[in-house]
């Protein structure tokens, strides 16, 4: 039987750190095997948090082999720590190459079409599957990415010679494991680690041969944005501390949705989780987010949850796997008394301070000053070290400086803590000393009256004096061995005044993040409180979070590759669930797009996904490894239950993009921030039969052995839709014999399977059934590309929102195609922009518009405008203008000029002291009796009046048939810079253009196949 602490993650660093400096003292000197194996898991392998915690290790394990007495307990480093290399107690997770990035390390690529790559996307939201998150730093707040990478590589390791491997293998040989595991359940790393690693221990070990319990940190810490680095940009330093805000706003959210996940697995993996947080957050600098730079100060929660360590490795296993909990007496003051097993821990943490202050203050300085000086000029002194060769010895081989080393780092760890001002544990002993440990000089008497008036140990009267009694075994080695047996025993404390601290307000008493209410029911402080009935649920209903929806849409904290789906469930099923309205508006609006596909022509398809045990597919290998239990499942998958309904899922695809799965335990599962349509927005006829549609769909439910609550969230959206059942109908028009899917969602039958046999009495059909349009109406418009003779054929799409005003249809409405699947409301619209034969209606006007200073009337031949006359107002004279069409040439490919001349118009506006052009277009789209207009406004501008007019002609001036050559002539003699070239559609080669300056005249001839009905004027 061993003991083994797994610590996770930044704050599982943090807490190992207080675990070493508590060994230090004695602390868990009763562990089996006088042993203690620590392991570190953090995937950021260069973060400071870690190295300091190594370098906390490896000074113990070194002061622990300088102080080891052969067959008897040292007074002090009495718990030997293993492993002794950092090789071999660090597991970085990504040991291998090309694991930089979560995409990378599950080979994810956009460019895949398969069914893996569209779970993942259903999985993780866009921002978790930036191709730039790196994993190699840490998970940084989204702990289901940390979940999937840890579980894919745990899974890799243990055919290699790995840390892991060596974790797992050595626990999984202990006859009697005791393990407790310890991190942050709000943060990344820890968050990830903890249930997943569990989760892994308890799967490769039998239940009676590990004890497994758990340390979890609820938000104790937050970021300071005003202690953030000012160097670089004003903006970049506004942003960091927004983000820093922002996060910190989010902290009791993500405990919120973290203690709900664990209401339902923390007993199938733990058997005790300590549960401990603060009810105000210490605000600690917040200049670096992972790296070397990122050094915690330690803080007081991580000396208990090194208590909590203590208790999970001393108390026998606990089979009704309690919520352990502990309150102090009062909020404003930490004392002894607030510490279980008070006595044993002051006694001993006190001893050991006492060392540490007598030797950093007099003895090693007074061992210095003997070997410097060659001479014992103290008896003490002279009594171990019989000459000053031997001091010279042990402080050239450390000894002595290991000691002090380890001292100092035992003092600073308690000073820390004591920065925050409710601690009261060491506070006037640190108040005393502050100032004498930096300089190393000065009086020290008013720190040994303090220490002898507090703990009654007097320095000069007792110690010095014993120290030369002192009964010493001769040696010329290890002097230093022999000091620290006989010093260490006259440090210990007796407590002659110890200060009472008067009763707190019971609601901030609770080691915990604010509570409303705080009614979990206090049986006492300074203890640690066994609480067998008490749900993580209760806990997380209690917390005090803000009411901000779009802030809690953002918190991602369940630590599961499966967390959106069980987001999905928790918060759709509880009403107390901070995201409950959020999410049962998507599930409502996911369900009313797979019920009205076919009646608004939606673009959906569905895939099956099969996940298997031996899939090769890392994804899907993944998803099964973390495969959700059965519980509260809708449906099985076989008469014996021996198949995991979550095995079978069907995604469903908006245009290739996937938009959600079904579940097992809410019917679907929509992704993250899909924009559904609005509900609101249903016809008479779509709200009659989504309702029936619904109604089947809640009957198909009626004997599901899964949660009831999904048969109340369907009877709570028909409530929404109408008051009642809408008369005159009794069944739901779908039709089962063509799937508008492209396949049936096949899921085994609701009813359960027959007793009798393995047939399946029915299957749920009305997933992949959506309403049949309604044939009495025409519901949807066919959009038809215009094709004019010798033109080519243009579809126009027009602007949803002009389409519901001028028309009164929807864009779901509209279709642009013949199979009717994309609509002016599907996603891949924009897919259409910049492919031949379509044009959009934002596409049609150019952004500018320029103007001739001359009328129409000295543009002989040319086709003219509709409208009123265009003046302006230029240097106090009334000019005439004539617009050039601020016209896409595309459009002319698909109307001719003719055509446009009389669908355009153009009118003279006044707005705001503004002088405006209105061009109005009407265009004749197919499917309705209207036309479709198009309007915009051209301000006139003097920078966009063009003064000189140049030369144009077309030789012969008419269309012949057959006639296949004409010339253009094109001159400009203005010399001036404000005018304009021109370029013919179907423009010839160069070799036929002939192009002749002369000073800064230009003049072209072009030879032509045919009569340009247009000229597309460009800058000259």
């Amino acid at each position: 039987m061993a003991a083994y602490l797994i610590a996770v993650g930044g704050t599982g660093m943090k807490i190992a750190q207080a675990v070493v400096q508590m060994a230090a003292a004695g602390l868990y000197s009763d562990l089996p095997e006088k042993t203690l194996n620590i392991y570190l898991i953090d995937s950021d392998n260069g973060n400071g948090n870690l190295a300091e915690t190594n370098n906390s290790i490896t000074s113990y394990q070194t002061c622990y082999e300088l102080l080891k007495v052969s067959n008897s307990e040292a007074p002090v480093f009495p718990t030997e720590i293993t492993p002794t290399t950092e090789k071999s107690n660090h597991w970085p997770i990504f040991e291998e190459k090309n694991q930089e990035t979560f995409i990378q390390i599950f080979d994810y690529s956009t460019d895949r079409k398969d069914t893996a790559r569209y779970l993942f996307d259903v999985f993780y939201s866009q921002e978790e599957r930036d191709p730039n998150t790196k994993t190699d730093v840490g998970f940084h707040g989204k702990p289901a990415v940390g979940a999937a990478c840890i579980t894919k590589i745990a899974g890799e390791n243990e055919g290699k010679d790995s840390v892991w491997k060596s974790i797992s293998t050595k626990i999984n040989t202990d006859n009697q494991a005791l393990v407790v595991i310890c991190g942050s359940i709000f943060g990344g790393t820890g968050a990830s680690g903890l249930p997943t690693i569990g989760r892994l221990l308890k799967k490769q070990n039998e239940k009676e041969k590990l004890t497994l319990n758990a340390v979890f940190m609820l938000p104790y810490f937050t970021l300071d944005e005003t202690k953030i680095s000012q160097n670089g940009e004003e903006s970049e330093v506004k942003k960091q501390q927004s983000k820093i805000r922002s996060l910190s706003d989010q902290l009791p959210l993500k405990a919120n949705a973290a203690l709900r996940y664990y209401d339902e697995k923390a007993k199938d993996i733990f058997d005790t989780v300590y549960l401990l947080g603060v009810p105000k957050p210490t605000k600690i600098p917040g200049n670096k987010d992972g790296g070397s730079q990122q050094k915690n100060p330690p803080l007081f929660l991580e000396f208990y949850a090194a208590l909590a360590v203590r208790d999970g490795f001393m108390t026998p296993k606990n089979e009704n796997k309690p919520v352990v909990l502990i309150a102090r007496k009062n909020p404003n003051n930490l004392i002894w008394a607030d510490c279980p097993d008070s006595p044993t821990v002051k006694t001993k943490l006190t001893h050991h301070i006492l060392f540490c202050l007598i030797w950093l203050l007099h003895v090693e300085p007074e061992l210095k000053i003997a070997s410097e000086q060659r001479k014992t000029n103290t008896t003490w002194i002279s009594h171990f070290f019989t000459n000053t060769n031997l001091i010279k010895q042990e402080i050239g081989r450390g000894d002595i400086e290991k000691i002090t080393q380890s001292c100092r780092n035992y003092w600073d760890w308690w000073v820390s803590i004591h920065e925050d001002s409710s601690v009261k544990l060491f506070e006037q002993l640190i108040k005393q000393f502050k100032s004498i440990v930096p300089k190393k000089q000065g009086s020290t008497g008013e720190l040994e009256a303090a220490i002898d008036q507090i703990y009654g140990v007097k320095l000069n009267k007792d110690i010095r004096a014993k120290l030369v009694t002192a009964k010493t075994k001769p040696t010329d080695d290890r002097c230093t061995e022999e000091l620290i047996a006989h010093l260490y025993p006259l440090c210990q404390p007796k407590f002659v005044n110890d200060p009472d601290i008067s009763d707190g307000d019971k609601s901030d008493r609770w080691l915990l993040p604010a509570l409303i209410n705080g009614n979990i029911g206090m049986d006492g402080t300074g203890k640690w409180l066994r609480k067998n009935g008490l749900t993580f649920k209760a806990i997380a209903d209690d917390l005090s979070i803000s009411d901000s929806d779009d802030q809690a849409k953002s918190v991602t904290s369940i630590p599961d590759m499966w967390a959106r789906p069980l987001l999905v469930q928790m918060a759709l099923l509880d009403r107390d669930h901070p995201l409950h309205k959020s999410v049962k508006k998507q599930w409502q609006k996911m369900l009313a797009a797979i019920a009205l596909a076919k009646v608004r022509n939606y673009p959906i398809t569905i895939q099956k996904a099969d996940l298997k045990e031996k899939a090769t597919d890392p994804i899907e290998k993944a998803l099964y490894a973390l495969i959700p239990d059965e519980n509260n499942s809708l449906y099985s998958l076989d008469k014996d239950n021996k198949i995991n309904p979550w095995s079978i899922l069907y995604v469903f695809l908006w245009d290739g993009k996937a938009i959600g799965i079904t579940s097992a335990t809410t019917l679907i599962c929509p992704s993250e921030g899909e924009n559904w349509p609005e509900v609101p927005r249903l016809t008479l006829y779509e709200t009659k039969q989504l309702y029936l549609w619904l109604e089947t769909l809640k009957g198909q439910l009626s004997d599901s052995p899964g949660n009831p609550k999904i048969s109340e969230s369907i009877k709570e959206f028909q409530d929404q839709l109408t008051n009642k059942k809408p008369d005159g109908e009794v069944e739901v028009d779908t039709d089962e014999n063509h799937p508008y899917f492209g396949q049936q969602v096949d899921l085994p039958s609701l009813r359960q399977w027959e007793q009798d046999s393995d047939k399946k009495e029915k299957i749920i059909i009305i997933l992949g059934q959506p309403i049949s349009p309604d044939i009495n109406t025409k519901s949807g418009i066919v959009l038809k590309p215009r094709q004019l003779e010798g033109l080519q054929p243009l579809q126009i799409i027009p602007n949803p929102e002009e389409i519901k005003r001028q028309w009164g249809l929807e864009a779901f409405q509209i279709c642009i195609d013949k199979p009717n699947r994309v609509n002016l409301d599907s996603r891949s619209l924009n897919d259409y922009r910049n492919r031949e034969g379509y044009l959009f209606a934002d596409e049609i006007f150019n952004k500018d518009c320029y103007f001739l200073k001359t009328d129409q009337k000295e543009l002989p031949g040319a086709l003219s405008i509709e409208g009123k006359a265009i003046n302006y107002n230029w240097e106090g004279n009334t000019q005439p203008l004539t617009s050039l069409l601020p016209i896409n040439p595309k459009l002319l490919t698909g109307i001719s000029p003719a055509e446009l001349i009389k669908k355009i118009t153009a009118t003279q506006e006044s707005k705001g002291g503004e002088v405006l052009v209105k061009f109005t277009l009407k265009l004749p789209l197919s499917g309705h009796e209207k036309d479709y207009e198009i309007t915009k406004n051209y301000p006139i501008k003097k920078d966009n009046i063009l003064t000189a007019i140049p030369t144009l002609e077309i030789w012969p001036n008419f269309q012949a048939k057959g006639w296949s050559e004409y010339y253009g002539f094109y001159a400009d003699i203005s010399r001036q810079p404000k005018t304009f070239r021109v370029k013919f559609p179907n423009q010839p080669d160069p070799q036929n253009v002939r192009t002749i300056e002369d000073g800064e005249s230009l003049y072209e001839i072009i030879n032509l196949t045919a009569f340009p009905d247009y000229g597309i004027c460009q800058e000259k």
